[in-house]
């Protein structure tokens, strides 16, 4: 298992993971090379003509003996390397560090390399020789030296380390980000904290939002567990006297054990992989206290609980009820026996007994903490208990009454559907009769006559599986609204939240199928907004303010989209299959798709595609109806097979009434609810949703909420896909940089402005460090980080200046104020950086309306008017 997932007390405990950290005192490392021409003068220029960093350089006309470079490698992908030699004929020849030479054609591209140390480069901006080469050799170095973390522009890049590292996630850490997080490391903890103090200084005056993203078994559950425990710890960082069971930051952090166990389950890329997509809000009083959190939860892979791939599992608390149960408990829940092979749902693979023991006295816990009785805890795993019997219930042809009926032959069988229907408080003949008999009501003008009509066995096994998923889903929308109920703010509308977005990964498996079509959805979303919110609207804002900017090349998956969700698009011609009143045929239906749809990143499994290194090409897939999908991070083959009747999800009208009726007062609550999607027989409407157009609903609202945010990334990467700890593989690592972008996001983040103010906000908040015979100085107010607890030595702290004096009267028109706040802008950027190296332009454009600023300017406490040298200018 994946110990970096293993421990799901981490929140509790004092024994967690270690990072290496900048020495608070240490010189930073000049990364730079070459020489440029630099200019004292304290004067900003509007719209400033910039070179940008060239980002490969080639051609054996600019290189020379010894230069070092980049040179491509069978299996780092690319690896430094010395310029050996330029023979006349332009071959070159370069030797490696382990003294390897090689030989190049004339004119090989080859980007050139600086001598970094790659351990204090915590920017992927800070490389001045930019390239794809040497974002995966920094990425790389951190790596193996146990260096997880770098930025990359506004994104974080977290790359998985499959290990347990002491410290890394501790408490000294969450106390040391706590008061100084600007000064350390790239974290997550660093995330959290920039995140907090955008909310508190209200930047944009909007919500902010972590979202996560990555492959399967990259460690987005992982990294999203630690930022909800920084968060929470910043509420309680100097409260005293309080009893954790009691705080509502300890119900939040309870509720990732439980969803972790009813959520997540192992597959064949990660030991704990969500199989649901989760959006938790941590909503804030007006003294930016915690005050609550809403959890919003998507498409669980209820398929998961009645059969699941070889060598994986079904979901984990399956594993640890049946590894933690007690004699009574046993008793009490039907389980004749806790062996796991008894119960066909579960399958024989098993991970280590003490592993699912211990997770499961965290669940247990962390049901009690957010307020579940033992009476509550008792009925939920009562109809776990039904779910698992069920599994064993099989059918077969009885020629005494020549029908289809429960093989009461089995003992397993027998007691499955005895127990079954004990636990679901229902008679022992109902439960068999509404999974052999399917009941047919059919309208003519007034009268309505109805039919009963017996099933065969392959329709008897799908009914009895339906019943087992409602039972699931419906037990995990619950706990989901028992922990809303328990932990969201009573004025939840009115609140100002962070947001955190963890959701499934990229997955591609040999068989994928319409929960993998769903998944990998919800990703292309995703790279769309992280394209369409930082890149393009970086952009577009550069020009609209006049800057002379040279658009950057970027991968825009905008097609990739519009494919899936587009009219006509796989999803709309999927769902006009499921209204069709016919069954349909994967053969053709993996025809229609193919001849409706035309597009490059559409084609047949056999074509001869370029698939992605990372896709797995299912035996005999060429023989079987199935389409390939490009997508951003590879070639994926979805199967026809199945995939429209998992699409319609139909939910036969006998199951849900059987458990209305139930005597068990628990379950016919559970049932109750015409809100819950399994009671869409309440609604015509409801009833005719699909799979694919409730979850693009779903999502589309997400990214609704997303659009409203101020946005904030973490990218996980996972070194290798066997989940192996101190393993980097290089080709496998580049796929993914390549497919998210990162070098674009690098090459805008080291050429553009970050930090950007209007001009009235600037003056606003720092005129008042000018002198007092300056023009628009008065005396300032009271800091807006005062109440900050971190150091604000170097900084010059922000303030508000008022008008009165020399600001233009009041109904003036608007541009005359603009006019006044862009002078007082001006004055005060000449004297907090007028002695910038490198000229002003280097570090702050000004544009129509705003000034624009590098990162590191403009701090969470105010101006810092030391500009690091080497992190902006490319002079040495």
């Amino acid at each position: 298992m994946n110990t970096v997932l293993l421990d799901r007390q981490q929140h509790k405990s004092n024994i967690l993971l270690t990072t290496t950290r900048k020495s608070l005192g240490k010189a930073q490392h000049k990364f730079h090379n070459g020489k440029e021409g630099t200019s004292n003068k304290p004067q900003i220029f509007h719209a400033e003509k910039r070179d940008r960093t060239t980002t490969v350089i080639s051609t054996t006309a600019r290189l020379t003996k010894g230069m070092k470079v980049f040179a491509p490698h069978q299996e780092h992908v690319w690896s430094s390397a010395r310029v050996n030699d330029i023979e006349k004929d332009g071959k070159i020849t370069i030797r490696f560090h382990d003294q390897t030479v090689k030989s190049l054609a004339a004119n090989t591209w080859l980007p050139l390399a600086g001598d970094y140390d790659y351990l204090e480069c915590d920017d992927l901006g800070q490389i001045s020789l930019l390239s794809k080469a040497a974002v995966l050799d920094c990425v790389r170095s951190r790596y193996s030296h146990q260096v997880f973390y770098v930025r990359a522009g506004n994104t974080l890049l977290a790359v998985n380390p499959f290990e347990t590292i002491p410290l890394l996630y501790g408490n000294q850490a969450v106390n040391d980000y706590l008061q100084r997080a600007q000064e350390l490391s790239p974290h997550v903890f660093s995330v959290a904290d920039k995140t907090y103090n955008h909310l508190c200084r209200q930047v944009d005056d909007s919500n902010q939002s972590i979202i996560i993203s990555g492959e399967s078994g990259a460690g987005k559950t992982c990294s999203a567990r630690y930022i909800m425990k920084y968060l929470t710890s910043i509420g309680t960082h100097n409260a005293s006297n309080i009893t954790p069971a009691d705080h509502i930051e300890m119900k939040i952090l309870d509720s990732n054990p439980i969803l972790e166990a009813f959520g997540n389950a192992q597959t064949k890329k990660n030991d704990n992989s969500s199989r649901f997509g989760k959006f938790i809000q941590i909503q804030y009083s007006d003294n930016f206290q915690i005050a609550g959190a809403f959890l919003e939860t998507y498409l669980l892979e209820k398929t998961r609980v009645i059969s699941h791939a070889a060598g994986e599992r079904t979901f984990h608390i399956f594993y640890q009820m049946l590894c933690g149960v007690g004699p009574e408990e046993q008793l009490e829940w039907k389980l004749p026996t806790s062996n796991h092979q008894a119960y066909k749902y579960v399958g024989d693979y098993w991970l280590t007994p003490e592993t699912d023991c211990e997770t499961w006295q965290a669940t247990r816990e962390a049901m009690t903490d957010v307020g579940l009785s033992t009476h509550d805890q008792n009925d939920i795993f009562k109809v776990l208990s039904a779910v698992l019997h069920l599994g064993n219930v099989s059918f077969h042809h009885s020629s005494d009454v020549d029908a289809v009926v429960v093989n009461m032959n089995s003992l397993d069988s027998a007691s499955g559907i005895d127990y079954a229907a004990s636990l679901l408080g229902v008679e022992a003949g109902q439960l068999p009769t509404v999974l052999t008999v399917r009941t047919i009501t059919a309208s003519h003008r007034r009268r309505h006559s109805v039919f009963h009509k017996p099933c065969d066995a392959g329709e008897c096994t799908t009914r009895r599986d339906c019943l087992a998923k409602m039972l699931y889903n419906r037990i995990f929308q619950w706990l989901v609204e028992f922990i809303n109920v328990n932990i969201c703010a009573s004025d939840v509308f009115n609140r100002k939240f962070i947001g955190l977005l963890d959701v499934y990964g990229f997955e591609s498996f040999e068989n994928n199928s319409l929960e993998q079509l769903c998944i990998n959805y919800a990703n292309e979303k995703l790279q769309q907004h992280f394209v369409e919110n930082y890149i393009k609207m970086q952009e577009e804002e550069y020009l609209a303010e006049g800057f002379h900017w040279q658009p950057l090349d970027y991968e825009d998956n905008h097609n990739s989209v519009q494919l899936l969700e587009g009219t006509p698009g796989i999803f709309s011609l999927l769902n006009e299959e499921c209204s069709l009143m016919r069954e349909s045929e994967a053969p053709a239906v993996a025809d229609r798709i193919l001849a409706q749809l035309s597009s490059s990143l559409l084609s047949r499994p056999d074509a001869g595609a370029a698939m992605s290194h990372r896709s797995s090409r299912p035996s005999g897939s060429s023989h079987m109806p199935a389409f390939t999908v490009l997508h951003y991070a590879g070639s994926v083959i979805y199967e026809v097979e199945n995939l429209v009747e998992k699409n319609k999800d139909k939910i036969p009208e006998e199951l849900v009434g059987l458990l209305q009726g139930s005597q068990n007062t628990f379950i016919r609550s559970l049932f109750t609810c015409v809100q819950d999607e399994n009671c869409n027989h309440d609604s015509k409407k409801r009833q005719n949703q699909t799979v694919l157009s409730k979850f693009k609903s779903s999502l589309m609202s997400l990214m609704s909420v997303l659009n409203r945010s101020k946005p904030h990334y973490i990218r996980c990467v996972k070194p290798n896909c066997a989940s192996r700890a101190r393993f980097f593989d290089s080709r496998y690592v580049m796929s993914q940089l390549e497919a998210c972008g990162i070098l674009q996001t690098v090459q805008i983040a080291k050429a553009g402005f970050p930090d950007r103010l209007t001009y009235v906000e600037f003056s606003n908040r720092y005129g008042c460090l000018l002198k007092r015979n300056t023009p628009g100085h008065t005396k300032s107010r009271q800091s807006i980080g005062s109440g900050s607890s971190r150091s604000s030595a170097n900084r010059i702290m922000p303030c508000t200046v008022s008008h009165e004096a020399s600001a233009p009267q009041h109904g003036q028109c608007a541009l005359e104020e603009q006019g006044f706040a862009q002078e007082v802008t001006m004055m005060v950027v000449q004297k907090v950086f007028g002695q910038c190296s490198g000229g002003l332009s280097n570090v702050i454009q000004c544009g129509k309306r705003k000034i624009f600023l590098k990162d590191g300017l403009v701090s969470d406490d105010g101006l810092r008017p030391h500009i690091e040298r080497n992190t902006y200018n490319d002079s040495n």
